[in-house]
């Protein structure tokens, strides 16, 4: 292969008629228009005549010319991608290559082939493909950039890439700033392009954005590492939330805030409660015992809240109700137990160790044994986990019996930890005394007590304040309650709220300043006879029934679909005036229609139930009670304007739950409180409805045959 040519040489001939004749010549370096850095666009060489004595000295004029896409086609990002594609660029560069070192060969037999292969083999090639390789991949580089932020640009997930977002923060202007460079860059000259200046910002930049782009991969991998720890995380909650909720447990039985004493009231035996609780030589059992409405549940409720906010104890709480139907005896240690798993790590890593059927057993001694002496044993040393019921004389009389006998026997436990205090609340009941008279207890009557009176006045004066035509009646009250917290609670919820403020108030007052010492049952009667005629009490006792005998606490809705489907429009049933006139006595009477309903002490529903005490205003829960609100449920399920139809909610068809958008919200408004109760407790209430009333077969059958479209529909 000849050595390329390092000057252009330019001969002048003219034709003629043998052979053409060579007027002219010269011979000029390359150099003198083309550099490394730059080639000029024109140049003019002399020709040199042959002949001296010739004067006249031709002269032309060379063009020197680059081409590609930037000249003849407007820049933009896009483009300048396009354009500088290494996959085609580089093979075309090689290619031309190629090309020229195999016609190296023809250009010594082709003066004029030789001259433009030597002017190609000048511009050190080599260097130039490499320099053009460079911008090919720093444009290259940007891609990928642009597209990792691209990906990156996501909202939904922008809180759950920390590490990469501290990257991207960065990158983006860096992007920018390089895509400026490039599209600037375009608009210049080859030799602009190829400069040594030009490389160097090129690798500058390049550099940084390869710098930023590592840093980034390597984030997605700390930020993916994060997000299996996560998922680890949430897979081990996922299994532990369906160990716990295999727990039969109660959802409403727990302790609460509002439950609790007054702030600065009952300052002393809360004190002597929360030392008990704390000291490890005290005794393992409290009984506080008293009168009802005497503040024992507020007691209890106080001491849980105490002691958990202070982080000073453990202390499982279960509280029975004979108000709510659903509250049972079976759910006790479940109840504990969940409270339990849900605080002590070494608890819930014992209740992964039980069988399925183990957690779900619905046998109170079953309960007993395994999640309560066999599970103690797991439980960390050091801080006390007080186990508290309250109203043990609300548990179900006819399994009373067997519960004490269970409590005696995990007192007895011989592997019973010494950080364990058991502390049980209950109106005086001989057959709960006698039972733990043998044990080593702390018991304290509440009945006793002393500064009760003052801290009633203190609860009363906290009530009427800032009440002007009631504030002067603290004394009043705190007389008529005596000793009966809950008799004056009720008293300053009556006063505050009685909605007739005239003669209906006065003469309320009267009976308050008449009667010191008001019992529980007195101040009940007073109400009740203020607000209630004979002309009214029918439907009083109409609403109560519902009241007492609904498998859980509903609210105001379900009662009006019960009076809506029961009672004619000519003698329809206004539930809401009704219950209007018990906001004293009942919970969730306020004007939200949402709020369960339900006594506010066990003490009512003794009242209404008991003839002797309530006179007219005795609610008889007689056999048919149950038996109207399982009809009831079945109206309401198929009444043709409200009750169930097909795809009742309006959802896509075969779709998952998790795939349905707001569906909570579409469940509350395709299907009414009322409706959704029916569907829940209909079996409820014909199970009970034919313990009581001995529904008879052909009964049972239309009532089951009335169910089967119902189901269906339920699926659906």
């Amino acid at each position: 292969m000849l050595k390329a040519s390092e000057s252009l040489q330019v001969k002048l001939y003219a034709e003629g008629s043998k052979s053409d004749v060579l007027l002219a010549e010269v011979t000029t370096p390359l150099y003198s228009f083309v550099g490394k850095s730059k080639i000029e666009p024109l140049f003019l060489v002399s020709l040199i005549p042959v002949n001296p004595e010739d004067t006249y000295r031709p002269a032309l004029t060379f063009t020197v010319a680059t081409f590609d896409r930037f000249d003849t086609i407007e820049s933009d990002v896009a483009l300048i991608a396009e354009s500088l594609e290494i996959d085609t660029l580089d093979k075309s560069f090689k290619h031309v290559k190629r090309l020229v070192q195999a016609a190296t060969a023809v250009a010594g037999v082709n003066p004029i082939a030789k001259a433009v292969m030597s002017l190609i083999e000048l511009l050190e090639f080599d260097i130039f493909i490499k320099r053009n390789e460079g911008i090919l991949q720093f444009v290259n580089e940007i891609e990928r950039a642009s597209v990792l932020v691209a990906d990156w640009d996501d909202v939904a997930f922008d809180g759950r890439r920390p590490n990469q977002g501290k990257v991207v923060r960065h990158l983006i202007p860096v992007l920018y700033r390089c895509l400026y460079f490039v599209w600037a860059l375009s608009k210049s000259n080859l030799g602009k392009r190829l400069s040594d200046d030009t490389i160097k910002d090129i690798s500058a930049h390049r550099n940084q954005l390869t710098k930023l782009i590592d840093r980034l991969k390597s984030n997605q991998d700390l930020d993916t590492q994060a997000a299996v720890f996560e998922m680890s995380g949430k897979v081990v909650d996922l299994h532990n939330d369906n160990v716990i909720n295999k727990l039969p447990a109660s959802k409403d039985a727990g302790s609460g805030s509002s439950k609790a004493c007054l702030r600065g009231t009952r300052v002393a035996l809360l004190s002597r409660i929360h030392d008990w609780a704390l000291d490890p030589t005290s005794q393992q059992l409290l009984l506080l015992h008293g009168a009802a409405g005497k503040g024992k549940s507020a007691i209890a409720h106080s001491i849980s809240k105490e002691l958990e906010s202070e982080g000073l104890a453990v202390v499982p709480f279960f509280a029975f109700n004979r108000s709510v139907q659903a509250r049972s005896v079976l759910q006790l240690f479940p109840t504990w137990a969940k409270y339990l798993a849900e605080r002590s790590p070494k608890y819930l890593e014992y209740l992964h160790s039980l069988s399925s059927s183990q957690l779900e057993t619905s046998d109170i001694v079953d309960q007993q044994n395994s999640l309560l002496s066999k599970g103690l044993a797991s439980l960390e040393h050091g801080q006390p986990v007080v186990f508290i019921i309250d109203a043990l004389d609300e548990c179900p009389h006819e399994q009373q019996a067997q519960l004490l006998d269970l409590l005696c026997e995990l007192l007895l436990l011989p592997g019973l930890p010494p950080f364990a205090r058991f502390f049980f609340t209950y109106r005086t009941d001989q057959a709960i005394a006698q039972k733990f008279n043998g044990f080593s207890a702390l018991d304290l009557d509440i009945d006793n007590e002393e500064a009760t009176v003052d801290d009633i006045c203190k609860f009363v004066k906290s009530q009427l304040q800032g009440i002007p035509e009631i504030a002067h009646l603290v004394n009043d009250v705190t007389q008529a309650a005596e000793i009966l917290f809950q008799c004056a609670a009720v008293i300053c919820h009556e006063l505050r709220h009685i909605k007739r403020l005239t003669s209906d108030r006065r003469q309320f007052i009267q009976k308050i300043k008449a009667t010191p010492g008001m019992s529980l049952y007195q101040t009940y009667k007073a109400i009740l006879e203020m607000h209630f005629t004979e002309t009214t009490m029918e439907l009083f006792h109409q609403v109560m029934t519902w009241v007492f005998v609904v498998q859980s606490p509903q609210p105001c809705n379900v009662f009006e679909a019960f009076a809506k489907v029961l009672y004619s429009k000519e003698e329809q049933l206004d539930v809401k005036e009704i219950l209007s006139h018990l906001g004293s006595l009942l919970s969730g009477t306020g004007p939200q229609d949402t709020m369960p309903i339900s006594p506010l002490h066990t003490s009512l529903r003794d009242f209404l139930l008991t003839p002797d005490e309530s006179g007219q205003f005795f609610v008889d829960l007689n056999p048919e009670s149950q038996k109207q609100i399982a009809f009831a449920c079945l109206k309401i399920m198929n009444d043709p304007d409200d009750g169930l139809c097909f795809n009742i909610c309006k959802l896509p068809a075969f779709a998952l739950n998790s795939e349905v958008e707001d569906l909570h919200n579409k469940v509350e408004e395709h299907i009414s409180l009322g409706l959704q109760y029916a569907c829940v407790a209909i079996g409820y209430h014909l199970r009970h409805s034919r313990q009581e009333s001995g529904i008879s077969a052909q009964q049972d059958v239309h009532s089951m045959d009335t169910l089967k479209p119902v189901s269906i529909g339920v699926v659906l």
